[in-house]
């Protein structure tokens, strides 16, 4: 991008046949700081989810048939838990989640 005067570039796979040779093609240009990756698809439930380096956006559709009230949370907090795409868990991340229990547990004791 250097070389064409340009600060930005957009590249787009349509329908790859592959999705983990995409995702190692996004771990080599990724992981050596050549670029920064955002990807846009479909959920295993075929909802719209946005991927970031650090965030993920995804929205879902809840019937409802009230106004929601804060007594609804409880509801709402269920349908969340049975939305697969974040209830998943690296080991990395379950293992500083862990650490921090430990920690916070040691500090609430005292």
């Amino acid at each position: 991008m250097k070389d064409l005067s340009s600060r930005t570039a957009n590249m787009n796979f349509n329908n790859p046949e592959s999705s983990e040779d995409i995702k190692d093609f996004l771990v080599e240009t990724t992981g050596s700081g050549l670029a920064i990756a955002t990807l846009e698809g479909l959920d295993l439930e075929g909802e719209p989810v946005r991927v970031k380096e650090d965030t993920f956006t995804s929205s879902r559709k809840i019937e409802f048939n009230k106004d929601v009230e804060s007594t609804d949370d409880e509801h709402l907090i269920s349908v969340a838990r049975r939305n697969s795409s974040i209830n998943i868990t690296s080991e990395e991340n379950d293992n500083l989640y862990n650490n921090f229990i430990r920690i916070f547990n040691r500090f609430m004791r005292n």
